[in-house]
C-alpha cells in the first residue's frame, strides 16, 4: 500500500511541477511540492526496500541487501537517461520540454503504483524473519 501511495505522490509531484517552473511565483510554489516528493521518493525507496527483502531467506539477506543501492543506482541513470531524451524531443521552450520530461516521470511512476498493487496481496513482509535464537523447530 505505501508503495502504491508513493508512487501516486510522485506521479502527481512532476504533475504538478510542469507548469510550476520557469515563472516566479511557480518556483516559490514549486517548494511544498517538492518536498512532497522527496517525502514520497523516501517512503517509495524504504517500500521497495523492503519489498525485495521480505523474499530474501537467511545468508543470502546481506548480500541482497548489499546489492540494493547498485541496483537503485542503475535504475536512477537509466531513469535520468529516459528523462533526459524526453526533454530533449522537439520543444518551443524550455518550459515544455521540462514539461515532457515530468509527463515520462509521471508516466512511469503510474505505471509503477500499477505494478505496486497486486504485489501487496501476494508478499508477506514477515517470511524473511530466521526464528528467534534458542528455540528449536517443532520437527528438531
Amino acid at each position: 500500500m505505501v508503495l502504491t501511495a508513493a508512487a501516486l505522490v510522485l506521479a502527481g509531484t512532476a504533475l504538478a511541477l510542469a507548469p510550476l517552473i520557469g515563472t516566479e511565483p511557480g518556483r516559490r510554489a514549486a517548494l511544498p511540492v517538492l518536498a512532497a516528493g522527496g517525502a514520497a521518493f523516501g517512503l517509495f525507496t524504504a517500500a521497495v526496500f523492503t519489498l525485495v527483502l521480505a523474499g530474501v531467506r537467511g545468508a543470502a539477506a546481506d548480500s541482497v541487501s548489499g546489492l540494493l543501492p547498485t541496483a537503485q543506482q542503475l535504475g536512477g541513470s537509466i531513469g535520468v537517461t529516459a528523462a533526459g531524451l524526453a526533454y530533449y524531443a522537439p520543444a518551443d521552450t524550455a518550459n515544455t520540454a521540462f514539461g515532457h520530461a515530468m509527463a515520462y516521470e509521471a508516466a512511469i511512476f503510474l505505471l509503477t503504483a500499477l505494478i505496486a498493487l497486486p504485489l501487496r496481496q501476494t508478499t508477506s513482509p514477515t517470511r524473511s524473519l530466521p526464528p528467534p535464537s534458542g528455540t528449536r523447530s517443532p520437527r528438531a
